[in-house]
């Protein structure tokens, strides 16, 4: 079993080549600290961790609905939506994403696109922008390497970063912000790194020739450029600071940096020592607080413990017992999650057997405590509901749903094409 896992593992990962950081505008291809994990061993178990306690669930703050996802169909070339509940299946799209990334959503979910970047041997990227009518609002092609696609906040403008050249290793980057509404299309040269800000209305990134930070304001139309050798990770504190590493390395696995917060108005730098080095972390929506991998764990199962960073006192708090893990070498980014109004985060550890692979649900408060096992799914690859009352989950064969306490599952689609992600989540309004 272990060795069917492996195989699984590998290929939903081969079919995509770039991760999209839907929250802050994206990673490229090539590693990057806002996209590639620190690789973390798995050491031989030492203890057993605290068991989680049991607590009251606490009530959604958002009302559900069916809860509407996009996929892949089977043959690989179209969008599909259906409801959680398993109504409302239908083909989007007609043959305008062959071997695309995606679905990716607009923050507001009435629009959906899907990105596509070729071969290293004919690069060409092709963007396909639609209104959940399947009308075509916005197409891209450019004789290009595509690295990352992200949306913007308004759900108008979209970032797309591209490597200009014959090969990828000597492509010159660049970044094209597209508009929905229009043809118009702002070009910044010698640009990557793109992260949208929480409100949309800037862009910042890193110009290349210069090793310099830059953040582009949409409507003005000009760029700011703040201290040289910082690269952007993601905005933070509602948009008036933004992370940054400092000092970044490129290493044989992984890269090397110091984290920081930069305050956007200032200037003023604060180290943030518990982000360095590509650790994986996740914001809470405000860009307050963030769940970060604290650490490997005491178990002969191998993961990695998680903690709580406060990023405007920098007060950090281990979640009591909390750890995840999955068979390879990073945490997929829907694996930890936040609930909307930022009083719980949830995980789930994914653990292989001899005889089976699963994920295990908790969920904690964010200050760290009741910590609580709320249920056992056999899948390798889970996404929580944007509500966070319900989760897809899906085992290489199928996709099912279920409650995020385990009630109700079903299964749902049997062919999703292999992709990673299998499928996505309409963003709540």
């Amino acid at each position: 079993m272990k060795g069917k896992v492996a195989v699984l593992i590998l290929s939903l990962v081969g079919v995509v080549a770039f991760a999209c950081n839907g929250g802050d505008g994206g990673g490229p291809l090539t590693s990057s600290p806002a996209t590639t994990a620190r690789v973390t061993a798995t050491p031989a178990a030492t203890s057993t961790p605290v068991a989680p306690s049991t607590s009251a669930t606490p009530g959604s703050t958002v009302v559900s609905g069916a809860g509407e996802i996009a996929y892949f169909g089977p043959d690989g070339a179209d969008i599909w939506l259906i409801n959680s509940d398993g109504s409302g299946q239908r083909k989007l799209t007609e043959g305008q994403c062959q071997q695309a990334a995606g679905p990716f959503w607009s923050r507001g979910g009435d629009k959906i696109a899907c990105a596509s970047g070729g071969t290293s041997d004919a690069p060409q990227t092709k963007i396909a922008v639609f209104d959940l009518e399947g009308q075509t609002l916005a197409e891209v092609e450019q004789q290009a390497f595509l690295r990352s696609f992200a949306w913007s906040a308004d759900g108008r403008h979209f970032v797309y970063a591209i490597a200009e050249g014959e090969a990828l290793d000597t492509a010159r980057p660049t970044l094209l912000i597209g508009d929905t509404d229009s043809e118009a299309t702002v070009r910044l040269e010698d640009a990557q790194d793109p992260r949208w800000s929480p409100d949309g209305t800037q862009l910042a990134y890193m110009k290349t020739a210069g090793e310099e930070l830059t953040i582009y304001d949409l409507a003005s139309g000009q760029g700011r450029s703040l201290p040289q050798g910082l690269r952007p990770v993601a905005w933070a504190l509602g948009g008036k600071a933004l992370l940054v590493a400092a000092g970044y390395k490129q290493q044989d696995v992984g890269f090397e940096y110091e984290a920081s917060l930069l305050d956007v108005a200032s200037g003023e730098m604060t180290r943030v020592a518990e982000l360095d080095n590509g650790t994986q972390f996740w914001l809470t929506r405000d860009g307050q607080r963030a769940a970060f991998l604290a650490g490997p764990a005491e178990r002969t199962e191998g993961g990695v413990t998680i903690s709580i960073i406060d990023l405007a006192t920098h007060k950090v708090t281990p979640i009591e017992g909390a750890v995840v893990g999955y068979p390879s070498e990073a945490i997929p980014g829907d694996h930890i999650a936040w609930s909307p109004d930022g009083a719980f985060v949830y995980w789930i550890d994914v653990v292989a057997s001899d005889q089976d692979i699963s994920g295990t649900i908790y969920r904690a408060r964010s200050d760290g405590s009741g910590s609580t096992q709320l249920a056992v799914l056999s899948g390798i690859v889970f996404n929580l509901s944007p509500d966070r009352t319900k989760v897809l989950y899906y085992d290489g064969a199928g996709l099912s749903v279920a409650g995020v306490d385990g009630s109700d599952a079903r299964s749902l689609v049997q062919d999703v094409g292999g992709r990673w992600p299998p499928a996505v989540w309409r963003p709540l309004p």
